[in-house]
């Protein structure tokens, strides 16, 4: 009988460890994804072609995750003789890699114009190879010596029983390396960023810092070409000196890192949990917070709010985490402050609007901290005197070369207290997407979860503000009852307090000041944890989770089903930047008119020579007359040719029908009477707005199209913007003709954009 259940015990202990190394294999393999897809990359990159360059990333991919899976996957199994294990591994790998390889041949064969072509390539090959891999490695390389010793045996298996992947003490260091690679892999499905604002000034802000542009043009990206370039100038070398591809892998692996911060917040505020959750609920409610709408729809963004916030969540965590610690009057305590303000000024130097979450904070210190007036006051100075260096080391610079440019630190924004002739007086708010009267200030959260774009342009879907929300008033309702009755509430952990108190605070003066949703990343990505907290304070510990999850799991539900939109990507492609325009003789006399009412055109300065001026028009500027003027003295003191970009009409629907073609091409559907009529009765049943048009020669017999009622007439559409660029220019005083423009094109990664240059004089 006991060799029996020795037997069992056996059996379960296996099961249960083939399973723990199946799932690490797994992840092990997409660690070995990214290696592989970077390097080839890189190899790509350098000029080394799609097949050599695979070769050389699998067997750097081969490397990588042999050391990491005889160190986890098969630590209980690997060999002490290194270079005989390494050999057997590599044997293997060379098995399934040969799986590997030849699917990934024959989608780059089959499929040379595939979008996102090596990572799909790459992907096919390694899902291909991973079971053979993993069979592999376990029975040949990584040997496995079960003890079937009825007393460790039932150790092995009690231990596997109580340790889930998420309850190991290993969950959080795992889930620390594996989330920000999951985001970059999420960022290079995306695609190239093309959001409004990189056409806008995202591009041209870093190129103008780096050939000194700030005396030589005149708002070229409006009054947003004069933000701090710094954040920008990041991104802009990132993607100028790296594969584009690369540089959008990396740049969602730094904006996956918000996790790690978020995860460390929820382990110190959380209550205290059980065994088998002190892993798990913060891993699990760290996720969740990286699944809410806005920071989903910022992953590999330009546009700076995931990245700052960074820097927020960094000094959050660093005060929590040894919050004890603050209280002392020592040289340990102040360097805390001063680190964790340096942070929060570094995020509001590089984005003003961070002056919210920063200021925030300072006030959770002054009203959280548990403590005399004299000390709480102490943190909050030092913590603000910290902030305010962080935001001269990252902003400071920058205020003075406006100021010393233009007379006003932020121009050309508040200029109602810093006049300039160029600029109507205006204040930095922009108060239309703020809530109107109080009943809308106290519904504010149902109101823009109902309707997105009272806060936006883009149409995010969350419910997660409302679910706070309400349980945040119930939590309020009941302290205040309680308080009343005399009955004693659970003991709330000071720093959960402080994280409670931080959001609230930045919440009212978000929705007082921008209540634009961009904004509220550092604080959104809380929400979970900040919900747990109050649901703990009103239930019982279990009841609190089960709720937490029961209401967590579908506010990620409609988040991941559509409610992330993201704000523009293109496909990859290198290099990054492209255009198409006629060499301009005598560019440093040149003066380029920007003249368009409604597309950005900031990001085509990059792709000219720096010498050339560009004057913006008719953009976002809040210019008085005296503008005009100045444009034109900019352009007589040059004294060569001027020139007038507009937009060109971009048809989308014209390049998606390309693409549906080729693709019909490819898998034969167009060559033949039979599959054009199948292709004519799929468009039909499913009512797709595409028509089926016979070919009159060649090897198709039939072609997609647009259809007639939806096609646009290029020529009238350009037509009528050159007319609309000569109303803008003349207003200027310059003079736009017709009959000397030409049309080229310009874009990002594989997206194109149509653009008019046509030529102007003064009279």
């Amino acid at each position: 009988m006991l060799t029996l259940q020795c037997r069992a015990f056996g059996v379960q202990a296996q099961m249960a460890e083939l399973r723990r190394q199946i799932l690490s294999f797994a992840v092990v393999g997409i660690v070995g994804f990214a290696v592989d897809l970077g390097v080839l990359l890189l190899a790509l990159h350098n000029g080394v072609g799609l097949l050599v360059g695979r070769a050389i990333s699998f067997l750097t991919a081969v490397l990588v995750t042999w050391f990491i899976n005889r160190r986890f996957t098969f630590r209980y199994s690997h060999s002490e003789k290194i270079h005989k294990e390494w050999w057997l591994y590599f044997g293997t790998m060379l098995l399934g890699g040969s799986l590997n390889y030849l699917v990934y041949c024959l989608v780059v064969s089959m499929l040379p114009n595939l979008r996102l072509l090596p990572a799909i390539a790459v992907a096919c090959g390694s899902v291909a190879g991973m079971g053979l891999n993993f069979v592999g490695a376990k029975v040949w390389v990584f040997k496995t010596h079960l003890n079937v010793n009825a007393e460790t045996t039932t150790l092995r298996v009690s231990q596997s029983r109580q340790r889930g992947l998420l309850r190991r003490p290993q969950a959080p260091v795992f889930a620390a390396i594996m989330v920000p690679l999951l985001f970059g892999l999420y960022s290079l499905i995306l695609g190239a960023d093309a959001n409004w604002d990189l056409y806008n000034y995202h591009v041209y802000n870093p190129f103008a810092l780096m050939h000194d542009k700030l005396s030589i043009d005149l708002a070229p990206a409006g009054f947003q070409g004069y933000f701090n370039p710094t954040l920008d100038l990041f991104v802009y070398l990132l993607n100028r000196t790296l594969p584009s591809a690369l540089s959008g892998f990396l740049q969602g692996v730094l904006h996956g890192t918000a996790f790690i911060f978020v995860m460390g917040i929820a382990v110190v505020v959380l209550p205290d949990r059980p065994v088998e959750d002190r892993y798990r609920v913060p891993i699990l409610l760290a996720l969740s917070g990286c699944v809410t709408a806005v920071f989903l729809s910022e992953i590999g963004n330009s546009m700076g709010d995931n990245t700052t916030a960074i820097f927020i969540l960094a000094a959050i965590y660093l005060m929590v985490s040894r919050w004890s610690a603050l209280g002392h009057c020592n040289a340990k305590a102040t360097a805390l402050l001063l680190v964790a303000g340096l942070l929060a000024g570094v995020s509001t130097g590089l984005k003003l609007t961070n002056a919210v979450p920063a200021f925030s904070i300072c006030l959770a210190l002054l009203f959280c901290y548990r403590g005399t007036l004299s000390l709480r006051l102490r943190l909050s100075i030092v913590f603000g005197i910290s902030a305010i260096v962080g935001f001269a080391i990252t902003g400071g610079y920058w205020m003075v070369r406006l100021a010393q440019e233009f007379g006003n630190p932020f121009f050309p924004q508040f200029s109602n207290f810093f006049p300039h002739p160029l600029v109507t007086p205006v204040s930095i708010a922009d108060l239309r997407w703020r809530p109107d009267g109080f009943v809308e200030t106290f519904f504010w959260p149902f109101l823009f979860s109902a309707d997105a774009r009272r806060v936006g342009e883009l149409p995010l879907r969350q419910i997660i503000w409302p679910i706070i929300y309400v349980t945040f008033w119930i939590w309020a309702v009941r302290a205040v009852w309680a308080r009343w009755r005399g009955v004693t509430m659970p003991t709330l952990k000071p720093e959960a307090a402080f994280l409670l108190f931080f959001i609230a605070a930045a919440y009212l003066m978000w929705m007082n000041i921008f209540s634009i949703s961009r904004y509220m990343v550092s604080f959104e990505v809380l929400l979970p944890i900040a919900l747990f907290v109050l649901l703990a304070q009103l239930n019982p510990y279990e009841r609190a989770r089960r709720i937490t999850a029961w209401l967590l799991i579908p506010a990620a539900a409609v988040v991941l089903t559509g409610g992330a939109r993201t704000w523009g990507h293109e496909g990859w492609a290198d290099p990054l930047y492209h255009v198409e325009a006629p060499p301009l003789s005598g560019s440093e006399h040149t003066t380029v008119l920007l003249a368009s009412p409604t597309e950005p055109l900031g990001w085509l300065v990059a792709l000219f020579p720096p010498d050339v001026a560009f004057i913006g028009l008719a953009n976002a500027f809040p210019a008085t007359s005296a503008y005009a003027e100045k444009a034109r003295e900019i352009a007589r003191a040059r004294g060569g040719q001027i020139f007038v970009i507009t937009d060109g009409e971009n048809s989308k629907r014209a390049s998606d029908m390309a693409f549906y073609n080729d693709l019909a091409h490819r898998i034969q559907l167009t060559r033949s009477p039979q599959g054009c009529e199948f292709l004519r009765g799929i468009t039909t049943r499913l009512r797709l707005r595409v028509d089926v048009v016979s070919s009159a020669g060649g090897e198709n017999s039939c072609r997609l199209d647009v259809p007639q009622s939806r096609k646009i007439d290029v020529d009238v559409s350009e037509r009528t913007r050159r007319d609309q660029a000569a109303h803008i220019v003349a207003q200027s005083g310059f003079t736009l003709h017709p009959d000397g423009c030409t049309v080229f094109t310009a874009g990002i990664g594989t997206g194109s954009h149509r653009y008019q240059l046509c030529r102007a004089t003064l009279p």
